[in-house]
């Protein structure tokens, strides 16, 4: 009987708890066909919210995942939507490496639908751009929306995140066209599940995405 195989899932922020919940939906998603084992940054912030913070956490994350050379896994996933570390890790390590945006990116943009990003942090939003543009995905992009206030206290109260994502979806929907929804950013997630069945249009959630990904390509 062949082993299940391992992925590990890199949580490139600090938040022991963000990192649990991403894993455990990570595995809801591909059940018995593989383990997923969470791994939490060791430095930078609990959340990130800015291009600084990102780039920071890229080189973290690469740190983390040379680790993992020398315990079994087949695949890693990054589970932060800025996808940080990705091409450098694809650069040095022999197993797959995926990220969450590109796999939600995809998803998303399936069957050439249009497509809007819904996320919690203004400051990453010229960066999301880019990212869509590097990942091909460009002129499927038809918004960034952001929640309003700050990011930090909207993502402290599960409740207050829900509806502000639900807002900014229908407004995606509703004023722009968005053929489907990308939640921008792994620890929303779990928001992202409690307002899956009130929007009209598919729903994509990153974690799921990328943990698809993640295994198909082992």
């Amino acid at each position: 009987m062949m082993p299940v195989p391992r992925i590990a899932l890199i949580n490139p922020n600090t938040s022991v708890e963000t990192t649990r919940i991403m894993t455990e939906i990570a595995r809801g998603e591909v059940g018995d066909a593989a383990d997923i084992f969470g791994h939490t940054a060791s430095r930078g912030p609990d959340v990130i919210t800015d291009e600084i913070s990102l780039e920071e956490a890229a080189k973290h994350v690469a740190e983390l995942g040379r680790q993992f050379l020398e315990q079994s896994y087949r695949g890693i996933l990054i589970s932060g939507f800025g996808d940080p570390g990705l091409r450098r890790l694809r650069e040095e390590m022999p197993i797959p490496v995926t990220g969450i945006a590109e796999a939600g990116m995809a998803e998303a943009s399936a069957a050439g639908r249009r497509f809007s990003i819904v996320t919690t942090t203004p400051l990453l939003e010229r960066s999301i751009e880019e990212t869509a543009f590097r990942y091909g995905y460009a002129d499927l992009l038809v918004s960034v929306r952001i929640t309003p206030g700050v990011a930090e206290e909207t993502m402290a109260n599960e409740d207050a995140m829900t509806d502000a994502l639900w807002n900014a979806c229908m407004d995606a929907v509703t004023e722009d066209g968005a053929e489907a929804i990308l939640i921008g950013g792994g620890p929303l997630a779990k928001a992202g599940e409690n307002i899956r069945s009130k929007i009209a249009v598919p729903l994509v959630n990153p974690v799921c995405a990328g943990a698809r990904l993640a295994l198909a390509r082992l």
